[in-house]
């Protein structure tokens, strides 16, 4: 990871991020709190859903087809603005254990939501299973942990 760090370091990327732009580092993460803002709403919602909480008028179907986008988008949006943050700062980020078990927690929790959106999308007329209704719960309680991992990152 120290080789991959320096060499990052030393990319065109990292140069113009923080010499070239005051502005540029301020942005990427402003695009990626807002993000994380929608995938966390989006799980509250779908967690919500599924424990029977709030949203019933809908079926859980219909709630994956109008969260779907928005999801994919936000997911895009953070893996992109997350690489950029790390070649700005490759140091902070892959060498950093905080930063590597945020890491593997946003794998498990991409994996969870794949799971997780296939299992509603087949939910059009059945009621969701208490192992649905657990899945989601977990779900959003990584994107938590996720965003903890994130804020903790600054202090280790």
């Amino acid at each position: 990871m120290e080789r991959l760090s320096e060499w990052l370091g030393s990319t065109a990327l990292n140069e113009a991020a923080l010499n070239q732009s005051a502005w540029l580092v301020p942005l990427i993460q402003t695009l990626h709190i807002l993000a994380i803002t929608v995938v966390v709403g989006s799980s509250l919602v779908i967690a919500l859903r599924l424990a029977g909480a709030a949203g019933t008028d809908w079926t859980p179907a219909r709630w994956s087809r109008r969260l779907s986008p928005w999801l994919t988008g936000a997911l895009a949006i953070l893996l992109l603005s997350g690489l950029i943050l790390i070649v700005t700062e490759p140091e902070r980020a892959l060498l950093n254990t905080t930063f590597q078990t945020k890491m593997a927690l946003v794998l498990l929790a991409a994996v969870l939501s794949w799971v997780l959106a296939r299992r509603m999308a087949s939910l059009e007329r059945k009621p969701p299973l208490t192992t649905d209704r657990a899945l989601a719960i977990l779900l959003f309680a990584l994107w938590l942990a996720i965003i903890a991992a994130g804020r903790w990152i600054g202090y280790t």
